[in-house]
């Protein structure tokens, strides 16, 4: 409802919605045909037969419509009101970008707190050799030219974390642009397929394995997703296995200390920790709507 309500309130208002419901098991498929039926947005609705990943709905949406430009925006996630328009304006200044991204909101929904995080650009040169070493473009409600879309390819369904690869196809041939403004908004919760450490670092080496030949910093990225994994790790286990993987890895720097101390604490003691650090830190921060 969120997700869909935000899209109807876009002050860019030629869009087409390419609902694509994911075989959801409640009532979420007829919640969002509602809404949509009754905003006046030209839109089409489609109710898969089984359950697919984000990449194989996108290849499928973009199979679907017909206009010039693709935002995608998972169910749980929500825009901006200016989103499209801020990021329209972009295109048309600078007709050669291919994509355009934003900074925008962590959204804690267990604790009802929003975490802003600016977005991180870098100028057309250096772009690539930044992506490999982290993922720095966030894609949730991202802009993308649909020919750049028809040029680098389709989403590749085989990876678990679909966005990687395809921003490497489209930063290693077009430029990209970041607005530095809070636009789009990220829920976190526990469910969350980010908050499985494993299921992370693999996706994150698979990623790694595969632009091998073109990353020019492998040891950089090898470290940013081992402190990534452990950082998560950290936080739902306490073991003597994961002690050991911290030992591993250490360097003698105040993260890896914490990291340490977090590893030999019960859980329930580091997480509490944790949200009261997040309350503390951002329970006044007032999202901009």
């Amino acid at each position: 409802r969120q997700a869909i309500l935000s899209i109807i309130a876009q002050t860019y208002t030629a869009i087409e919605v390419i609902y694509v419901d994911n075989n959801s098991d409640d009532n979420t498929y007829a919640i969002g045909n509602q809404l949509l039926a009754s905003s006046g947005i030209r839109f089409t609705a489609f109710k898969r037969d089984k359950n697919y990943g984000i990449a194989a709905n996108h290849n499928f949406a973009i199979s679907k419509y017909n206009g010039e430009y693709f935002c995608p925006l998972s169910a749980d996630d929500w825009l901006h009101k200016d989103n499209i328009l801020e990021k329209m304006k972009v295109f048309r200044a600078q007709p050669d970008v291919g994509l355009v991204y934003s900074g925008g909101y962590k959204y804690y929904e267990d604790l009802d707190v929003y975490e802003p995080f600016d977005v991180i650009t870098f100028p057309h040169t250096n772009a690539l050799e930044e992506l490999l070493k982290r993922n720095f473009i966030s894609g949730i409600g991202c802009l993308i030219t649909k020919h750049v879309i028809d040029d680098v390819g389709l989403w590749n369904e085989s990876y678990e974390i679909e966005d990687g690869d395809m921003w490497v196809r489209i930063v290693s041939k077009y430029k990209i642009a970041g607005i530095n403004r809070h636009l789009f908004f990220y829920r976190q919760h526990s469910n969350a397929f980010s908050h499985d450490p494993e299921k992370m670092i693999r996706a994150k080496m698979a990623w790694f394995e595969s632009n091998k030949n073109l990353n020019k910093h492998p040891e950089i990225t090898l470290r940013n997703n081992i402190d990534n994994y452990l950082s998560k790790k950290v936080m739902q286990e306490t073991s003597f296995t994961l002690i050991g993987k911290v030992l591993k890895n250490f360097r003698f720097n105040k993260p890896y200390f914490i990291l340490l101390i977090k590893a030999v604490l019960p859980v329930k003691w580091k997480q509490g920790f944790y949200k009261r650090s997040l309350l503390r830190k951002y329970k006044n921060v007032v999202p901009e709507q």
